[in-house]
Parts: C-alpha cells; sequence; structure tokens
C-alpha cells in the first residue's frame, strides 16, 4: 500500500469513527506483503501505519489474529497483525470497550487458512468487465499475499470477538477492501 492509499484509506477511517466516536470501532489488518519501499521490513509497515494513524487522532491498540498451522507448503507466520481503531478520547464512553478483541487483543479461537483452490483473483480481461479467476495455481507474491487472510473464517472471527459484550441488537460494517467477497458473504 503505497502512501497516497494509505492516506485515502485513514481517512475513510477517521471520517466514519469521528460521526459516531462512542458507538463506531474499525479493524485494520496489517499487510503481509511488505512493501520495498519501506525501509524496516515489517516493523517499519506498522510504524508506518501507526504514524498514519496517529496523524488522524485515531487511537489503536495492536491485536493479533491466530492462525492455525499452515499447510507444509507455505511458509508463513501463525500470528497475523493489525490493530482495533476508535476516534481519539472517546474510548471510556465506547460500546466496544470491554469487546473479547480488547480484552484479549485477538479473537478467542484460531483462525483457519483458506484453501489454495478457493483462492479468488480478480482480473479484467481487455475491454472486459472485471471478474474473478478462481483455483488458480500460478499466483505473484502479491496475490498470494492478498490470499493469506481470504475466507469466511477471518471476517467471522473478528465480528464475533468485536461484538461480544456489546449490548448492540444491529451493527453496520464498512469494508474498506473488498477484495474477494468474503466478508459480504458472512
Amino acid at each position: 500500500m503505497d502512501n497516497k492509499q494509505l492516506n485515502f484509506a485513514t481517512a475513510i477511517i477517521h471520517k466514519v469513527l469521528s460521526r459516531n466516536p462512542t458507538t463506531a470501532i474499525a479493524s485494520v489488518l496489517a499487510p503481509h506483503l511488505t512493501s520495498e519501499k519501506v525501509s524496516g521490513g515489517h516493523r517499519g509497515e506498522i510504524r508506518r501505519i501507526e504514524d498514519k494513524l496517529d496523524g488522524r487522532s485515531l487511537a489503536n491498540m495492536l491485536i493479533t489474529l491466530r492462525m492455525e498451522s499452515p499447510p507444509s507448503s507455505k511458509r508463513v507466520s501463525l500470528n497475523m497483525f493489525g490493530w482495533l481503531v476508535w476516534a481519539e478520547g472517546s474510548w471510556d464512553e465506547n460500546v466496544f470497550k470491554e469487546c473479547e478483541l480488547a480484552q484479549l487483543r485477538s479473537p478467542r479461537a484460531t483462525i483457519s487458512w483458506l484453501p489454495e483452490t478457493s483462492y479468488i483473483v480478480p482480473i479484467s480481461e481487455k475491454d472486459g468487465l472485471p471478474h474473478a479467476s478462481e483455483g488458480m495455481r500460478s499466483l505473484s507474491d502479491v496475490q498470494e499475499a492478498a490470499q493469506l487472510l481470504a475466507g469466511k473464517d477471518v471476517p467471522i472471527q473478528l465480528l464475533q470477538s468485536v461484538l461480544s459484550k456489546t449490548k448492540l441488537k444491529q451493527a453496520a460494517v464498512v469494508n474498506a477492501t473488498p477484495y474477494d467477497c468474503y466478508l459480504e458473504k458472512v
């Protein structure tokens, strides 16, 4: 994610959270693949995102998604990182303050990996409409990294851990990166 995209994403998060600071929260997942333009590798990416959130007056806490053991062909971390984000100064009255994700800083259950055969890669042919190519076997590093946190298990675990211990009867979910449409199916 380049700086322009990150600025746009944090601006949207700020706009949504500042409208209802005591009843809104965001979960932001850290990129799995680090940009070549960022020094410091993965920690540099995390620091860059934290700085952008701080610059928008968005308070945050680091969260961890604990993944199940990956297939033997994958060399990936068992912990994926992200942030729980809220409007600065609103935490004491925020309805999500006591949720499982805030208290444990991780969903309680481990998250399953999406099988490679279920990967969805948005593609567009010349002069054609964008569509998904499902089950592609030869993916670029960027395409594969986009799939690592795909599937229904990630949004299910995040939503369950965020909505736990709240008295909300409804929730609105804004998906700023509808890459594979799994969140919309949950």
